[in-house]
């Protein structure tokens, strides 16, 4: 039985003696170097949710207040002025009252 358990003892240990096995070698400069540029654009990437536009852009400006004369149209549209209204007080937004202080 010793026999047995030594043959199949001694060719396992010649299978590991022809098989090699990778070398565990500390990381060289180099690699360092590539892990810390590797993790940095991971933290870049990731912190900007993922997306590659760099500088973000500004948040969008609130919008414009509309015009007197976008009012105006408004209304008109609305129904609450009629065209003769409209006519009018659209020529005193742009040409004024016509009056004249003294």
């Amino acid at each position: 039985m010793t026999g047995a358990t030594f043959g199949v003892s001694g060719a396992a240990t010649r299978l590991e003696q022809s098989v090699s096995y990778p070398r565990f070698s500390p990381p060289t400069p180099g690699s360092w170097g590539a892990l810390i540029v590797a993790a940095i654009v991971m933290v870049r990437y990731l912190g900007h949710g993922g997306s590659t536009d760099y500088p973000p852009e500004p948040p969008a400006t609130s919008p414009q207040p509309p015009t007197a004369e976008e009012i105006l149209a408004e209304r008109f549209a609305r129904g609450e002025i009629n065209a003769d209204e409209y006519r009018e007080r659209l020529d005193v937004l742009r040409h004024g009252d016509g009056q004249q202080e003294s």
